[in-house]
């Protein structure tokens, strides 16, 4: 976008801003799931494993651990804004609606959300590490992980979100740290109009995704994601 209107790129942090906003959209949505999700945590710390709701907590756990390895490699290294060129982001969005494409059309529904397990969790998790490419789409390529592993379109898509309660959660909180350390007020201000912005625009899509995902399958976004994906390539070689 800034380069469509012709500003300068909003960097990563108000990247990550956008992203708390939908961190807090998704746990207002899945208001219920979050709550077990803590109450999971707490029953963990006590030492109470075999809890359902401690299930669900490891679950997360396992796939967020791989993001957040490659994650925090990513900042430490300095590499975290290696590709966020025209042509990585375009050649991204399309690569990814190949394989979305060929995860719904080819993989299997029989699998439902009382049936994920701890491989499950981790192969999703593996996967969205790949969500650092930008242009990639963190949830979308969760989701596209869940569908080739066998799993209905709305059980992938609510697995995905919720794995972006710990992630984004740790992507926030170094965001919020380098913004305070920033000293930088026309960016603390940014970053928090985009997070207030964001999670209307998040709570919304939220509402209308999960229930499109209950008839329908996931060609629009592969069909966007092309178009979109050939529409920068195009501005970029023009």
């Amino acid at each position: 976008m800034p380069i469509l209107y012709g500003g300068r790129d909003q960097g990563l942090l108000v990247d990550v801003a956008a992203h708390v906003g939908t961190l807090l959209a998704v746990m207002a949505y899945f208001r219920e799931e979050t709550f077990r999700i803590v109450r999971g945590c707490l029953l963990l710390l006590a030492g109470r494993w075999r809890e359902p709701d401690s299930g669900l907590a490891i679950l997360l756990v396992i796939g967020t651990v791989p993001a957040v390895i490659a994650g925090g490699a990513l900042w430490a290294l300095g590499l975290a804004e290696v590709f966020r060129s025209v042509e990585a982001i375009a050649a991204s969005t399309i690569l990814f609606a190949v394989v979305l494409y060929w995860a719904d059309r080819y993989g299997a529904s029989e699998k439902r959300f009382a049936q994920l397990a701890r491989r499950h969790a981790l192969w999703i998790g593996l996967a969205q590490v790949l969500a650092f490419l930008p242009g990639a789409s963190r949830s979308g390529v969760a989701i596209t992980a869940g569908r080739a592993l066998g799993f209905d379109r709305e059980t992938a898509a609510r697995f995905a979100f919720l794995l972006a309660i710990p992630t984004i959660a740790a992507a926030g909180t170094l965001g919020g740290i380098e913004l305070a350390r920033s000293g930088a007020a026309w960016l603390q201000w940014s970053a928090v109009v985009v997070s207030v912005l964001a999670f209307f625009a998040a709570l919304a899509a939220l509402w209308a995704l999960m229930r499109f995902l209950r008839c329908w399958s996931l060609l629009p976004f592969v069909i966007y994601r092309l178009i979109l994906g050939a529409g920068l390539l195009i501005y970029s070689w023009v």
